[in-house]
């Protein structure tokens, strides 16, 4: 029998950026409370251990937990919404039961996995001479970028409480169309680093406490929040193109079914 499961990168953008904006206007205070979370850890963030002064690696490690714990609520919801067209009203929503604590410890390991091939290039390339040390560095980030790629499945199907949702499960799912996933997920990404670049570079420029720094740091949120609402319901709409067997939960009730990721 044909596998008629595919990418179409066209509609899986569109849908991201078309289903962030429904999801927005059907649960704004989700996303309300969220970018001003994520402003508030950001800022406390910065002050504690200001960018420049402290280990990068440090830096990066402790802004990769920090952001699972303030974000997952509203992937969780945005998956939720994407998949099964579940409404989530208000963060608190989406902590009820043990899919958020299944949803951040499979984020947390991942994003430890992915920090940790990161620092682990970067720290090979300083060890070794060029270009060998260049080519590790981009090898082991590129590793880190395929295995979040072929995994991404995983965290929808936690989302709906997919039964039999599992790593396993996201990686057969994802077999052969890593690149396709990797390209809609970098096309959704696009508007939001051109948006970030130039805001990081401000951003450095202005004492964290000024009127400016106050108001650099929100933009930064909410352009985190923008990015990570698309980039869930991106990853809710490739779960149901790409899962074998795709059990929705109903829409009126909690979220349930699903066969595996």
């Amino acid at each position: 029998m044909r596998d008629s499961r595919r990418v179409d990168h066209q509609a899986l953008t569109q849908g991201a950026f078309s289903g962030a904006a429904a999801f927005a206007k059907a649960a704004p205070l989700v996303v309300l409370d969220t970018v001003i979370l994520a402003a508030l850890v950001d800022l406390a963030r910065r002050l504690m251990l200001p960018t420049g002064s402290t280990s990068p690696y440090l830096v990066g490690t402790l802004e990769a937990v920090l952001g699972v714990f303030v974000f997952a609520p509203l992937i969780i919801a945005a998956h939720r919404y994407s998949v099964a067209g579940m409404i989530t009203p208000r963060l608190t929503g989406s902590l009820a039961g043990p899919i958020f604590g299944r949803f951040v410890k499979a984020s947390l390991i991942l994003s430890l996995i992915t920090v940790a091939g990161y620092g682990g290039g970067a720290f090979l390339s300083e060890a070794l001479d060029p270009p060998l040390g260049t080519a590790v560095f981009f090898m082991a980030f590129a590793a880190t970028i395929a295995l979040s790629v072929r995994l991404g499945p995983l965290f929808p199907a936690i989302s709906v409480n997919a039964n039999g949702a599992s790593w396993g499960a996201a990686w057969r799912d994802t077999a052969g169309h890593g690149w396709a996933i990797f390209f809609v997920l970098a096309i959704c990404s696009l508007p939001f680093i051109l948006l970030g670049l130039p805001l990081e570079t401000a951003m450095r420029e202005v004492e964290i406490l000024r009127v400016a720094g106050l108001l650099l740091t929100l933009v930064r949120a909410v352009i985190e929040t923008g990015w990570t609402l698309v980039l869930a319901c991106a990853a809710g709409l490739i779960y149901k193109e790409l899962a074998r067997e795709l059990l929705l939960a109903p829409p009126s009730g909690g979220a349930s079914g699903g066969n595996h990721g």
